[in-house]
């Protein structure tokens, strides 16, 4: 069975730029590179993992969307995105579109709507689906024919595959719960209400009992606890419009894009030359394109390792040294010595020195 990756792209972008944010990485002429950096080479490892059929990136819309139509207040607690986030944005998505990668941005839509909407349609034609997103709401879409890789909330570089039953196991609802669960206890990320004094135990309780909100909304007389009865009675409407905001929309008005299968990352002269201009050599390596000698790897890690501090940033620091793997990268902080082998596996150092090989610190520990 075929397979088409879906990447979230506006959720994957943010994720890489405050993974790497510390890193203030640049181009030559300042150009901020962290999010295009780390969301490029996401994708291509998941493209190199999972070698998928086709690939596409889904976008927010330019407008507002149907939601805020139906709630005037919905993502209204959300900051505008820093100035050095929104430059990276193009950027990022015309590289990839000059990868062979396509990018879908439907006005009026969210890109999860999107995303569930060629889910639907790679179902009829007989594909299976894998969406990359660090976004919890997209777990709705799980089923036999689709599943979600998760990013974790705190980098880039894990994911967590989730079927059904993973879904489950961590939101305690099957996937077509989810906008039940949502509706029940909002969700404080993109402003939907849910109901008042019904936190997340207690909505994950209900919609195990009831089903959904709709059946539980036919049996607030029947229930055994006076607090949700209150909390109920009175506000139907918060809990139907909750969950209306939380579902994702499956039928957005799109054509099944004409997309070369099967995929293979292959840079057009525009590409190459945005990611020349933008320094993005790591990428480039993984593309097949610079390779580089031990003394430019080398002169690259003394460049960047200064300001690496958290793991994730330790990961994509060990991929710019990748194209050399005799070079070993160390980290000091308060729990000891951490050194990452050539596999990306951070161990504790021994004190066992390596022989030839070159060692980098990147803080005032030396060792």
């Amino acid at each position: 069975m075929p397979t088409q990756l879906l990447i979230d792209g506006h959720s994957l972008l943010f994720r890489a730029y405050h993974a790497l944010s510390a890193q203030n990485l640049q181009a030559a002429d300042g150009t901020p590179t962290g999010a295009i950096h780390g969301f490029l080479a996401m994708v291509l490892k998941v493209i190199g993992q999972e070698h998928p059929d086709r690939v596409i990136i889904a976008y927010d819309g330019p407008h507002k969307t149907f939601r805020h139509a139906q709630y005037a207040e919905y993502k209204g607690t959300r900051k505008e995105a820093p100035d050095d986030f929104r430059v990276q944005v193009p950027l990022a998505l015309d590289i990839a579109s000059h990868l062979g990668i396509p990018t879908i941005m439907v006005d009026g839509y969210e890109a999860d709507d999107v995303i569930g909407t060629l889910s639907v349609m790679g179902r009829a034609r007989h594909y299976r689906t894998l969406i990359v997103t660090g976004d919890r709401d997209l777990l709705q879409l799980v089923d036999d024919d689709t599943t979600v890789l998760l990013t974790s909330r705190t980098g880039i570089s894990d994911m967590d595959r989730m079927d059904a039953q993973k879904v489950e196991e961590k939101l305690g609802v099957a996937p077509v719960q989810v906008p039940d669960l949502k509706g029940l206890m909002g969700d404080s990320s993109d402003n939907i209400p849910g109901v008042k004094g019904i936190g997340e135990q207690s909505a994950r309780e209900l919609i195990r009992r009831y089903g959904s909100v709709d059946n539980l909304l036919e049996h607030v007389d029947t229930l055994d606890n006076t607090r949700w009865i209150k909390a109920l009675k009175g506000h139907e409407e918060d809990a139907r419009t909750s969950r209306d905001l939380a579902t994702i929309i499956r039928d957005v008005p799109l054509q099944w894009p004409d997309v070369a299968e099967p995929f293979t990352p292959a840079p057009d002269a525009h590409a190459s030359e945005l990611l020349n201009r933008l320094a993005l050599h790591a990428i480039e390596r993984r593309l097949g394109q610079a390779p580089r000698s031990a003394d430019e790897v080398a002169t690259a890690a003394e460049e960047t390792v200064q300001h690496a501090v958290t793991r994730d940033q330790e990961r994509v620091l060990w991929s710019q040294l990748a194209a050399n793997p005799k070079y070993l990268v160390v980290h000091s902080d308060d729990t000891g010595i951490w050194v990452m082998d050539p596999e990306g596996h951070m161990a504790p150092w021994q004190n066992e020195p390596w022989p030839d090989v070159p060692l980098w610190t990147w803080d005032s520990k030396a060792l």
